[in-house]
């Protein structure tokens, strides 16, 4: 079963001027053994709050990226991704990243 750990957005402290990036560790035996057939196929969503809204909206358009350009960042809005591990066959437990608050 695949996993990922180590789920991260920098900076921790972004700016509207900075890309925001997104990084894991993606950890599974059958990629580690060699199989052809399997490789890192995790699903990326992001999640974004802005201010004086109370709730987190999926940025659909955003999927499976591991970057967000500094343009769709406004200040005070706070981001987050999760990443659901798979390998193309299987999948492992969805991890959630930190949240940033733009600046």
């Amino acid at each position: 079963i695949p996993s990922v750990s180590n789920v991260k957005i920098s900076p921790e402290n972004p700016r509207t001027s900075q890309a925001l990036n997104l990084t894991y560790t993606f950890v599974d035996t059958d990629v580690l053994f060699g199989s052809a057939s399997q490789e890192d196929s995790s699903r990326i969503d992001w999640f974004v709050k802005n201010p004086g809204v109370g709730v987190f909206t999926e940025v659909p358009e955003l999927r499976n990226s591991k970057v967000v350009r500094a343009s769709l960042l406004t200040r005070g809005q706070v981001w987050f991704a999760k990443v659901l591990p798979s390998d193309g066959l299987d999948l492992g437990t969805q991890s959630e990243s930190n949240k940033v608050v733009v600046q």
